[in-house]
């Protein structure tokens, strides 16, 4: 099992093991199961968001690494070339690849 699939286990086992309960009259009236997952506002939230993000930068530089994917080269003067393939800022990504299929169906 590689590094991604672990991650994303973990994250799923967060997301689909939570359970609730309701206080009736002061008295917890037992537990039962999530159907939707997290809610907006849980304090879980942006730790599984970081991480998911961790999993998609490290498989991003993989194909980058691999050749499956190229990202953009940026001179700057008499620099060594920076080869940037993905920025990442709040809760957006951009992902700089070359405009053919075969590249988009490696990203997907």
């Amino acid at each position: 099992m590689g590094f991604g699939s672990k991650w994303l286990g973990w994250m799923w086992s967060c997301l689909s093991s939570t359970k609730f309960s309701v206080l009736v009259n002061g008295v917890p009236a037992g537990f039962f199961p999530s159907t939707k997952g997290l809610r907006q506002g849980d304090p879980l939230s942006p730790y599984l968001f970081v991480m998911g993000m961790e999993v998609l930068d490290f498989l991003i530089r993989r194909a980058v690494k691999w050749g499956f994917l190229s990202g953009c080269k940026i001179r700057g003067g008499r620099r060594v070339p920076l080869n940037i393939s993905h920025l990442f800022f709040a809760d957006d990504t951009i992902v700089f690849c070359e405009a053919n299929k075969e590249h988009l169906t490696h990203l997907s």
